[in-house]
């Protein structure tokens, strides 16, 4: 699979220190004690109502997304202290190999406000079947897709203290991580400024796919839903008239 270096967002790429460099980001005890993340390929979801029966593209040729669902709890001390987070940032690095290296591929979901519970929470990000197709994989089976997937979630405040992180390789299935295989992930996000290709906002957060307000309830709001911060403005109201009748002898 050939790259094209001149590719517009491959020519423009975010400043990223690497997490070493990052203590003022770092947090003494994270506010979020676990993250999960799982990814899919999914078929577009399709709102078309059909008034023949072969309408529509066969199923056998549709282009699948890459969805990267992220699951994550908050520890209990941050429960307790009944903590609400305004602005949240959930951040996704994912590495892919490339002909003479290897491409990244990053997104950003953006959240409006986030109250810490119990409950587990959800934030979805989508890589497009053009970018799949074009970077990853012509293949059709899953396996074949993800098998060589590497990366990291970060998740943060607004002010980019760090709330938590999470380390994948998706060549190990649902297995858990060794300190080695996340120690090799992190040793590869560091040098992700010095990568050949990188792809910033390569994968879409789910407020820019087909998926926007769907399962709404179930996931995270994101921030660009009120995307008007200003003040209502009054409209000015006409004089008002006098509307009783006057009397004659």
């Amino acid at each position: 699979m050939k790259f094209l270096a001149a590719l517009f967002f491959s020519a423009v790429f975010f400043f990223t220190g690497s997490l070493y460099a990052q203590n003022k980001r770092a947090a003494r005890k994270p506010a979020i004690s676990e993250i999960q993340l799982n990814a899919a390929l999914v078929n577009t979801p399709s709102l078309l109502v059909q008034d023949k029966a072969d309408a529509g593209i066969p199923l056998g040729k549709v282009k699948k997304w890459l969805q990267f669902q992220i699951a994550y709890k908050f520890s209990q001390a941050t429960v307790n202290a009944k903590r609400v987070f305004e602005d949240m940032k959930v951040e996704l690095y994912v590495r892919h190999p490339a002909p003479e290296g290897y491409a990244w591929f990053t997104g950003t979901q953006y959240l409006h406000c986030v109250m810490a519970d119990t409950e587990r929470h959800y934030v979805a990000l989508y890589m497009p079947p053009s970018t799949v197709t074009r970077y990853i994989s012509r293949e059709k089976k899953a396996k074949d897709i993800l098998k060589n997937f590497i990366g990291i979630v970060i998740i943060s405040d607004r002010d980019d203290n760090i709330l938590g992180i999470h380390y994948f390789d998706l060549s190990t299935g649902s297995k858990k991580l060794t300190r080695n295989q996340r120690n090799a992930v992190l040793a590869a996000y560091r040098t992700i400024n010095q990568a050949k290709y990188k792809f910033v906002n390569g994968i879409w957060p789910k407020e820019n796919t087909p998926w926007e307000w769907i399962d709404a309830e179930k996931y995270d709001l994101p921030r660009p839903v009120f995307s008007n911060p200003g003040k209502a403005q009054a409209k000015p109201m006409p004089a008002e008239q006098n509307t009783e009748e006057e009397s004659g002898e």
